[in-house]
């Protein structure tokens, strides 16, 4: 008579990281090759789409005294600069892809040591210290890059403007090597808790969406246990039931609508955290700017002169709009094209078992 196959083993029980969703894609599944090449390739292509609200919340938050509105902003530099001025300093931050494949690769790494010590920790736990690891790793080589990068946003178009060159001369002669790090420690007190944020409440929503999102769809027949024989199932024929011959064609379509599911609602659950962690993290975030942008003061200083001209309120709202609509959109992107590049790098073995 037919009988079942072994069983499957539980995903959950193959690692702690898989807890996280049934698609979750492990560091060791990867085929690095592939992922250097395939990574900075697409992210380009995110930088250069988030790249104006970037520009605009840098310039608002660099303003003393009353700013305009985001939309209000945005319309001036248009209309003053051309398309072009919005962006300005383009070339200079996509100098930023180096560091950023250092911070991926220390996020993955320390996640996945994390929860294979702390295998009953939450996956949240893991996601959080990964993205903290990963902003202070490399914020040795971006504050560098953001100081000259937002020198040249808030340049409008006039002579006398410098290129990034000019920049780099002007710091290195009047400030020397420590000019290249002035709002260091802004930036790790800014970038530190707003990673932690944003990784944490990305796997917090992303559980919560994966598991409505299993809720309202029925498993695919693909996760079914095997029969012997085709057919069959329980020892009786059933109509229309998929044989061997058919389970690698069933299953590929049941794992992709899974992936493709999957995939947007992890997109949903980045564009979630990237407003959350840039609501919570926008007064840091401010006092970063004006430090790298004037060259001068301390963050106690910067704090105090910010809430001296605009109030306990704009003090905390300073630019946030603009930041949001950085943010979240740019989480969407970048988780996508990030979940994307990790199924587009899959080793070969991976993807045969």
């Amino acid at each position: 008579p037919p009988t079942h196959s072994a069983a499957p083993r539980d995903v959950h029980s193959l690692h702690p990281l898989a807890k996280m969703s049934e698609m979750e894609i492990a560091w060791d599944h990867l085929d690095k090759k592939r992922f250097y090449v395939y990574g900075p390739s697409l992210f380009l292509c995110v930088r250069a789409l988030v790249y104006p609200a970037q520009l605009l919340k840098t310039r608002l938050q660099s303003e003393h005294g009353r700013s305009r509105g985001t939309f209000e902003l945005a319309k001036s530099v248009v209309r003053t600069e051309g398309v072009r001025g919005i962006y300005r300093g383009f070339a200079s931050n996509t100098l930023g892809l180096i560091p950023s494949q250092l911070y991926i690769t220390t996020y993955e790494w320390v996640r996945n040591q994390y929860a294979g010590r702390f295998p009953h920790h939450s996956a949240v736990w893991a996601n959080a210290v990964g993205g903290g690891m990963a902003a202070l790793s490399s914020q040795a080589l971006l504050v560098p890059v953001d100081r000259v990068t937002q020198l040249l946003m808030i340049q409008t178009g006039h002579r006398g403007d410098k290129n990034a060159l000019q920049i780099v001369a002007h710091i290195a002669r009047r400030e020397g090597v420590r000019g290249f790090y002035k709002g260091f420690t802004a930036s790790l007190l800014t970038y530190l808790p707003s990673n932690a944020i944003w990784w944490s409440a990305y796997g917090a929503f992303a559980d919560v969406l994966l598991g409505l999102g299993a809720d309202a769809s029925p498993a695919p027949a693909a996760v079914e246990p095997a029969m012997t024989g085709p057919g069959t199932r329980g020892g009786r024929a059933v109509a229309g039931a998929v044989g061997p011959e058919d389970k690698p064609a069933a299953a590929a379509d049941g794992f992709a609508s899974i992936q493709w599911r999957a995939l947007v609602l992890r997109a949903v659950a980045g564009g979630l955290a990237g407003a959350t962690a840039g609501v919570l993290c926008n007064p840091l975030d401010t006092i970063r700017v004006r430090m790298q942008v004037e060259g001068e003061g301390t963050m106690v200083s910067v704090a105090r002169t910010l809430v001296q001209e605009e109030g306990w309120a704009g003090s905390l709202t300073k630019g946030m709009s603009a930041r949001v609509l950085s943010m979240a959109p740019s989480s969407v992107l970048m988780i996508t094209v990030y979940e994307i590049v990790k199924r587009l790098s899959l080793r070969d073995d991976v993807l045969l078992s």
